[in-house]
């Protein structure tokens, strides 16, 4: 017989997977197409700034011949507001569900993180953790 543990956790899981169900039926772009207006709308904001409000995530859509009322509908159904919220809150993991290889959208490579972990190991042995993002700053200034 399974844990009230197990079977709350079992219940999370359904209740998850049912979520990102509705969430993939709901939205008109496929995870790759949905990544690559992300990235586009992210790589436009660092390299020209954000007006808050749609316009690269219409431009993006409309170049592409994608439905852009209905998309930026769906957007904003997932209180994503406008293409700087898009580029801070527009995980694909969080709609379309964790993949096998990661459970959400890292700004690092692969090295880089792994890098910034010793960093923080190394630092945090020699003078303590202070429960603050410290030793992430200091690798980040180096």
């Amino acid at each position: 017989m399974s844990s009230k543990k197990e079977i709350r956790r079992l219940a999370i899981e359904r209740e998850k997977q049912r979520r990102y169900k509705a969430a993939m039926d709901a939205c008109q772009l496929s995870r790759e197409e949905y990544d690559s207006l992300v990235d586009c709308v992210s790589d436009y904001t660092v390299e020209h700034g954000h007006s808050h409000d749609w316009s690269q995530t219409g431009s993006y859509l409309e170049s592409r011949n994608q439905p852009t009322e209905s998309m930026i509908r769906f957007l904003i159904d997932r209180n994503i507001t406008d293409d700087w919220s898009l580029f801070v809150d527009g995980d694909s993991c969080n709609i379309f569900g964790p993949t096998e290889c990661r459970v959400a959208r890292m700004l690092l490579e692969q090295k880089e993180l792994n890098d910034l972990l010793e960093w923080v190991d190394m630092d945090v042995q020699e003078q303590g953790c202070d429960h603050t993002h410290k030793h992430t700053r200091s690798w980040l200034t180096q």
